[in-house]
């Protein structure tokens, strides 16, 4: 007997909106701690599924009282990554406009990383997108001015009291520093990865943000997206990665 599969525009629909639900949900996590607690829950669930096909009456009756409070400990473990998805889906460009910097701004950023290599700066330059960094942006320092190379030098100049922290950039405009960024939280990250790098990829974990770094012992210019980290070889790469970054080109 064959097997026929009749599928509607609405359920090719649903199995979409599914799909984009489940990959945004596995972005979120993986390389996190979140993504091993999930594989322990589904070990006991399939536990679970044996226990009732073998009518395991022990196994049974503990799983039932926990059930009974497990989704609200689960909604409560992932409250953050939940948060996160749904921040990520609606700075999505399915759903939003990306309006990234102009190509001077980006110019700009280079030429002054540029010379962070050149002297051994360290740096970190945040390019906003489509998810606000408002909360981040008011903790720091505002300053509301054009990105020019030599701003950026005088903030990141060694010894000054906006050095530490990370420049924020938002409409083509440098919209603070001195910003303190969450730290990535994956497990897997090289050991020699200093503060900076792990801002710089913890911001694009969290948001849609694009992340520019400068090594102050490597001279070593890098760039951070979804969780990612490029080391660039020159400054052609690095305005190659970024633009990536910021328009998937």
């Amino acid at each position: 007997m064959m097997f026929e599969l009749h599928l509607s525009i609405i359920d090719i629909i649903d199995i979409l909106i599914l799909a984009f639900i489940l990959y945004q949900i596995f972005m979120m996590i993986r390389g996190t701690q979140t993504l091993q607690i999930l594989v322990g829950i589904s070990i006991i669930l399939v536990l679970v599924v044996f226990a009732h096909i073998f009518n395991l009456s022990s196994i049974i009756w503990i799983a039932r009282g926990v059930g009974r409070v497990g989704m609200i400990a689960l909604l409560i473990i992932f409250a953050p990554e939940i948060r996160q998805i749904f921040a990520r889906m609606g700075g999505s460009r399915v759903f939003g406009l990306l309006v990234g910097p102009k190509r001077e701004v980006i110019n700009e950023t280079v030429n002054a990383v540029e010379r962070f290599r050149k002297f051994g700066i360290g740096s970190l330059i945040v390019f906003e997108k489509n998810i606000g960094l408002g909360e981040l942006i008011d903790r720091g320092v505002k300053i509301d001015s054009k990105v020019k190379a030599e701003l950026l030098e005088a903030i990141f100049k060694p010894g000054g009291p906006l050095h530490d922290g990370a420049v924020i950039i938002r409409n083509d405009r440098i919209a603070a520093c001195s910003v303190m960024l969450p730290l990535s939280t994956n497990p897997h990250l090289a050991p020699y990865l200093g503060a900076r790098h792990r801002a710089a990829l913890g911001i694009t974990e969290v948001s849609d943000a694009v992340s520019v770094i400068v090594s102050e012992e490597t001279r070593v210019a890098s760039v951070a997206k979804s969780g990612e980290l490029i080391t660039c070889k020159d400054m052609i790469e690095l305005k190659k990665q970024i633009f990536r970054g910021l328009y998937g080109r």
